[in-house]
């Protein structure tokens, strides 16, 4: 079945292993759900900034061919078509690790333009990478449970939680409570995800 991500082993000898791609594989999750794929029997398009430095991972996952690397930068516009195209689906695991403040700027301003802005752009990149590979089905995004609220308008409880129910980002950045960055950070990207 076209597009099916079921586990390889559950499907007939004849068919193919499905092939996801993974962004930012060098990361805590990213590597971790690379593994887990590979264990499945998935082939693998693993994105990372630097190839070079990540030669080892190749040994490390032991991925053998059903593995490749592929370089990619969220903010290049097509950077992920290559390692996007004859994947049946694509985990976006990638988010900007900029955390180097420049005294110049208020920490909202460098927050919008150094991780929420290239948050948006590398979400809005991959999904048009994905939109011209013609093979991809599914697109998995790892976000936080605090972009969703479970209270409606007028502050009563919903019983039911869903794509409806996303909290907006200047309340956020205005209390920036614990967690603020990633919740501002991942809201923007929501929004983003809903318009593809």
């Amino acid at each position: 079945m076209e597009g099916d991500l079921s586990a390889p082993e559950e499907k007939t000898e004849v068919a193919a292993s499905p092939t996801c791609c993974v962004t930012g594989a060098t990361g805590y999750i990213g590597s971790w759900l690379v593994k887990l794929l590979l264990e499945r029997g998935y082939k693998v398009h693993a994105t990372v900034r630097n190839p070079e430095k990540a030669l080892h991972l190749l040994q490390l996952w032991n991925g053998g061919d059903r593995l490749r690397l592929f370089k990619a930068d969220l903010l290049e516009e097509g950077s992920f078509d290559e390692a996007v195209k004859g994947c049946n689906g694509v985990f976006h695991v990638a988010a900007s690790m900029e955390f180097d403040a420049n005294t110049n700027e208020t920490i909202e301003s460098y927050v919008r333009s150094n991780i929420i802005d290239p948050a948006i752009k590398g979400t809005e990149n991959l999904l048009e990478s994905c939109l011209k590979s013609k093979t991809v089905k599914r697109v998995v995004f790892t976000s936080f449970i605090s972009t969703i609220t479970a209270k409606d308008s007028n502050g009563n409880w919903r019983s039911v939680v869903d794509e409806s129910c996303q909290t907006t980002i200047d309340p956020v950045l205005n209390a920036k409570a614990s967690g603020w960055v990633q919740s501002c950070c991942a809201e923007a990207c929501e929004r983003v995800k809903l318009l593809y």
